[in-house]
């Protein structure tokens, strides 16, 4: 695609190293690192030199960046333009992206909707068929209307083996609740084992009246959080932020939960700091976490 100025929008042949390598080289003048699942890379460039550029993995865009002397040009715009019409021409109709909170009012202009804003660290927004509104109207459809404050309880599954393995316990803590959600870990990988799990899990506790499962998408401790832009404790942080700002101000009041419990090895995959941080921000929102 042709721009003014000699500008031009290419798409980036991930598959051929020097292209790559070029992306890569940019990326990291702009302080960004190349991540090795991007499905999907645009640039705009004059002549043989990198002006900005785009990419997504799965739903999530990513390592967007512009040079400085450029930005205010419209290009951000073009190229985002250009990844959401390749996300939806692959059958992609939900957009996320997480950005420095400076950043968030570049996207919202361009359609996105905040999700959290943890300012001055990240900023998590949405585009397109699903949202966090939507989600929570999901989570209400379950709940019983009643005056009464009520002290429910969730627990956070990641495998089948993980959940039949703590049954059990599960059902006799359910029991001891008004009411009890599991969630289940979603894998961005493999929806549909995700879905698969959810169903099992449903089957399995049919015979409580009381317990409720649900998908926990990409709004309840999701496994994967986006390295592009932070390394090492950094990104750990910033993704122990907005996985409890997440589960605190939606999912949380939305189902009065009061007491999380992470089933066996759910955390397992995640950088050794992030389970204390989500535990500190979960406090804040009166919500404890336990460990089975």
């Amino acid at each position: 695609m042709n721009l003014s100025c000699n500008r031009a929008i290419r798409h980036v042949n991930l598959a051929v190293n020097s292209e790559k390598h070029k992306l890569t080289t940019f990326l990291g003048k702009v302080g960004l690192t190349f991540d090795e699942d991007t499905e999907f890379s645009v640039v705009v460039e004059t002549g043989n030199d990198i002006l900005a550029t785009a990419s997504f993995s799965g739903k999530i865009i990513k390592q967007v960046a512009v040079k400085d002397d450029m930005r205010g040009k419209g290009l951000l715009q073009k190229l985002i333009t250009e990844v959401i019409q390749e996300m939806n021409s692959r059958g992609i109709s939900h957009a996320l992206v997480y950005t420095r909170s400076e950043n968030a009012d570049y996207f919202k202009s361009l359609g996105f909707n905040t999700v959290v804003n943890i300012i001055p660290y990240i900023a998590f927004l949405e585009w397109g068929t699903e949202s966090i509104s939507q989600y929570t109207a999901l989570l209400k459809n379950t709940i019983k209307s009643s005056d009464k404050v009520k002290h429910n309880t969730a627990f956070l599954v990641s495998s089948e083996e993980s959940f039949h393995t703590h049954l059990t316990f599960i059902a006799k803590v359910a029991r001891q609740s008004e009411w009890g959600y599991i969630f289940v870990v979603h894998d961005a990988r493999s929806p549909l084992q995700t879905r698969k799990m959810v169903a099992m899990i449903q089957d399995g506790i049919s015979h409580i009246n009381n317990l409720h499962v649900f998908d926990g998408k990409e709004y309840v401790f999701p496994n994967s959080f986006p390295a592009y832009f932070s390394k090492g404790k950094e990104r750990s942080h910033l993704w122990a932020l907005v996985d409890a700002e997440l589960f605190g101000k939606y999912v949380a009041p939305t189902l009065q939960i009061r007491s999380l419990y992470i089933v066996d090895s759910t955390f397992n995959n995640r950088p050794s700091d992030y389970n204390e941080i989500v535990r500190k921000r979960l406090v804040h929102w009166n919500i404890e976490i336990l460990d089975v």
